[in-house]
């Protein structure tokens, strides 16, 4: 679990920093970060994305590493 927020964490402060519209949208509406993204990387994006894309992010992963599931995290936002 402690993981799992970190990694919420990361993505709320690139999104801050990259796409400073977005971060403020969720500020102002008042979502919580964690209702959106827990689910996208505890299930890998298994849930919520078409499978072949599922895979090819998974291929990323193992190959990369866990810096993909942000940049895929950031890409969705």
């Amino acid at each position: 679990m402690t993981g799992l927020l970190t990694d919420i964490g990361v993505l709320e402060e690139l999104i801050r920093s990259k796409v400073p519209q977005v971060h403020e949208h969720m500020v102002q509406t008042g979502v919580s970060w964690s209702m959106y993204v827990s689910k996208w990387f505890i299930c890998l994006f298994a849930e919520v994305l078409p499978i072949e894309t599922v895979l090819r992010i998974w291929d990323c992963l193992f190959y990369e590493g866990s810096k993909v599931l942000l940049r895929v995290a950031v890409t969705l936002l």
